[in-house]
């Protein structure tokens, strides 16, 4: 079968939140789709010639927090950007243009506080600009 859908999970550290992979995998079975995890670094432009060592040991990491997904034959890409996020965040956007689902693998309290939204988060306003669902997957709390 066919597969064209894709999910992006994208977080900005390698702190990978496994409930976000877990809800990836799930939700990417169901559909038939390729997930695309996206880590978007901070980075200073000075230290160029670190980069493609930075990328390829962040990778390794990478794979290693996601073998739910190695293990169950869901098609799957590693991404890493190196620089500004927002910037780097629309640079890939304007490569690959249509998601199923956008899945916020990060911390979420990073960018959710208690009255919502943190203004101050590069992900505040680029959510809005998504042409898809925007997700933070939540661990269901278990009955006592």
């Amino acid at each position: 079968m066919h597969r064209n859908e894709k999910i992006i999970v994208f977080f900005e550290d390698l702190n990978i939140r496994q409930t976000a992979v877990h809800y990836a995998a799930a939700l990417a079975q169901r559909i038939n789709a390729e997930i695309i995890f996206l880590l978007l670094l901070q980075y200073d432009s000075r230290m160029q010639d670190k980069a493609d060592m930075l990328k390829r040991k962040y990778e390794m990491v990478i794979l290693e927090k996601v073998k739910i997904v190695i293990r169950n034959n869901i098609p799957m890409q590693i991404e890493i950007r190196l620089g500004d996020r927002r910037s780097e965040f629309y640079k890939f956007m304007a490569l690959h243009r249509s998601f199923h689902t956008a899945v916020w693998g990060g911390d979420e309290s990073v960018i959710i506080n208690r009255s919502g939204w943190s203004n101050n988060h590069w992900m505040a306003d680029i959510k809005d600009e998504l042409s898809c669902p925007f997700v933070i997957p939540t661990k269901k709390k278990q009955k006592e």
